[in-house]
């Protein structure tokens, strides 16, 4: 499941669960469809995946391509919320997704990333 909601100079998206291949494309058409509705060099991303569960392996280059796609977008700031399932840090790090990895500010929640951005 996701949901993405666009506010003032913060652009949240919370995915949670399992995501199967039907969703994931639904999810970049979906992301692409509201990119266009802002400026992202002047909005700061907030990517919720606490709820995040591991992905199948048939999975991971679509997740790859979506860390890549954040960057590439050049936001005015990617904050990642903690992955409360372990495994599914270990398969985020595994990615070969360094310049987001490097570009990111961790934070324990969604409220921790707004009250940065204020």
């Amino acid at each position: 499941m996701y949901k993405m909601e666009s506010r003032p100079g913060v652009f949240i998206i919370t995915v949670s669960g399992f995501i199967k291949e039907d969703e994931a494309h639904a999810f970049i058409n979906d992301y692409k469809a509201t990119i266009k509705k802002i400026v992202p060099s002047q909005t700061s991303l907030i990517l919720d995946g606490s709820k995040l569960a591991t992905s199948s392996q048939d999975m991971l280059p679509i997740l790859e391509s979506c860390l890549k796609m954040y960057v590439a977008d050049n936001f005015k700031e990617i904050y990642l919320t903690e992955i409360e399932l372990a495994t599914t840090t270990m398969q985020l790090r595994k990615l070969n997704a360094d310049q987001f990895f490097n570009r990111i500010k961790m934070v324990k929640s969604v409220n921790e990333a707004l009250a940065q951005i204020k």
